[in-house]
């Protein structure tokens, strides 16, 4: 995170702060002030021709860069790559999970991703997924079809 270390105690203190925001823990686990405040500097005085952001823990930067952009009145195309629809595998991970930890964590961040995730389709103009089972998941999610999720694979042959 351009030279800052995120310590444990700082991703603890973001999980606690998303316990009770009821929002996905590990889509506030990374969280830097720092980094946001350099994300804000570099779209105020650079030009990108596209911002690209990965994973939930990163969606919550391309959100920010989103209101930076909108706040300048510029229509830079912001793409949030998924990679897989997360709520989709907890769901897997819930039918499949022995362990009571497993069980729990499942049960408790399931709800909170699915609210999530389903917020997000509907904030980003374009998302990638690496397979047509997470875009049908976000369209599960949804209830709608959603062209803006494109499957691109990740190119390994099976």
């Amino acid at each position: 995170m351009l030279g800052e270390q995120l310590t444990k105690r700082q991703a603890l203190v973001n999980m606690v702060g998303a316990f009770f925001k009821g929002i996905p823990l590990q889509s506030r686990y990374s969280w830097s002030e720092a980094l946001a405040g350099r994300v804000k500097v570099l779209l105020s005085t650079e030009e990108f021709d596209a911002i690209h952001v990965e994973h939930l823990r990163g969606a919550v930067y391309g959100q920010l860069a989103r209101r930076v952009l909108e706040s300048k009145k510029q229509t830079k195309r912001v793409v949030w790559d998924s990679v897989d629809c997360i709520s989709l595998l907890f769901e897997q991970a819930r039918r499949g999970s022995w362990g009571f930890f497993g069980r729990w964590v499942t049960r408790f961040e399931l709800p909170r991703t699915r609210r999530a995730e389903c917020r997000l389709v509907r904030g980003f103009e374009t998302i990638l997924v690496t397979s047509a089972n997470d875009k049908v998941g976000f369209e599960r999610l949804t209830g709608q079809r959603l062209p803006q999720v494109v499957v691109l694979p990740n190119g390994v042959d099976m």
